[in-house]
């Protein structure tokens, strides 16, 4: 079917009105549209971090030691290893780590620092009980299980031999303690 040019024109006079009412709802239903589209809001989320562990740690010297000499120092010839580790915990099973450079000493033969418990929580463990040794073999320990909140305590027994030098040597030792909640 073909269609002429006035076909063309009559039916778009019909059409027209029809068309025109389109648009006009087209228009308006984006102009709903558009006022539901857009919506915000805000949230917050609030939290507090608890440490489980605070440590105090006391430095000591332990003096000289002549070649080829032991000595065992207590606190009882050196103050500050009466209570050298002071733990307080907020929490139960926190474990604390015990890492040190004690294999990096050259001039000893023996060096033992025995770790005991001076103050203890709960009924693990006993005042004076051995909570670990570091060595010039075993310079670290991990995970003595503090099982209760509350204040821990640790005493240092120490126990060196030293080789023979040609010189004086100095010699420091560095002990990192650490706790966390985890093993």
């Amino acid at each position: 079917m073909k269609l002429s040019r006035g076909s063309l024109a009559g039916i778009l006079k019909v059409r027209g009105p029809l068309v025109g009412i389109l648009f006009i709802l087209l228009g308006i239903s984006v102009i709903t549209v558009s006022a539901f589209v857009y919506q915000q809001a805000n949230q917050t989320v609030d939290q507090n971090i608890v440490e489980v562990a605070t440590i105090t740690l006391k430095n000591f010297d332990l003096g000289d030691l002549d070649e080829g000499e032991t000595k065992t120092y207590t606190k009882s010839e050196v103050a500050n290893l009466g209570d050298a580790i002071t733990v307080i915990t907020t929490k139960g099973h926190v474990y604390l780590h015990l890492d040190s450079d004690l294999d990096s000493l050259t001039d000893y033969s023996t060096y033992n620092i025995l770790v005991r418990f001076s103050a203890v929580v709960g009924k693990t463990y006993n005042i004076g009980d051995v909570a670990c040794t570091l060595s010039l073999v075993k310079p670290f320990y991990s995970s003595i299980d503090l099982d209760v909140p509350g204040i821990w305590k640790f005493d240092y027994e120490i126990t060196t031999t030293a080789n023979s030098v040609n010189e004086d040597v100095s010699t420091q030792v560095t002990i990192n303690v650490s706790a966390e909640s985890t093993a």
